[in-house]
């Protein structure tokens, strides 16, 4: 069984693999996206990396059960506001198992990972009647 075993800054994996960094970063490298993009993805799947850490599991013994895990930790600590974070978080990570599995590295097991549901507000109420009649009237004095 490989072990992941905390550094300073960086999860190395014992054995012949890559260390989980290396492959944020190949992954990050390897697809065509802005710099402000590769930020964006590298903290959020060194996230990822901080959790599997914290729960003591090993990169490469991750199983869909696991992820469903991280989804449930993700749901549990999130307000509202923050869910919509902890969805493109899942976003990324799904995204990053997918390229796993198309350069033969690692299965993507993330594949029936569902992002959380967020309910759906709107953000502006609309006008109300005496807003509607304000904007009429001024328009139409000032033409005058």
């Amino acid at each position: 069984m490989t072990e992941i075993i905390k550094q300073p800054r960086e999860l190395i994996v014992s054995g012949n693999r890559d260390n989980l960094f290396q492959l944020i970063e190949k992954f990050v490298t390897y697809r065509s996206i802005n710099e402000k993009t590769v930020k964006l993805y590298r903290n959020m799947l060194g996230k990822f990396a901080s959790w599997i850490s914290e729960t003591k599991r090993s990169f490469y013994s991750l199983s869909p059960a696991d992820l469903n895990e991280f989804r449930k930790y993700l749901i549990e600590k999130s307000d509202t506001k923050s869910l919509r974070t902890s969805s493109l978080l899942i976003t990324v990570v799904k995204s990053f198992f997918k390229w796993t599995k198309k350069q033969n590295l690692y299965p993507d097991i993330a594949s029936d990972l569902e992002r959380p549901r967020i309910k759906k507000e709107f953000k502006h109420k609309g006008m109300t009647p005496e807003q509607y009649f304000k904007l009429i009237f001024n328009n139409y004095i000032e033409v005058i």
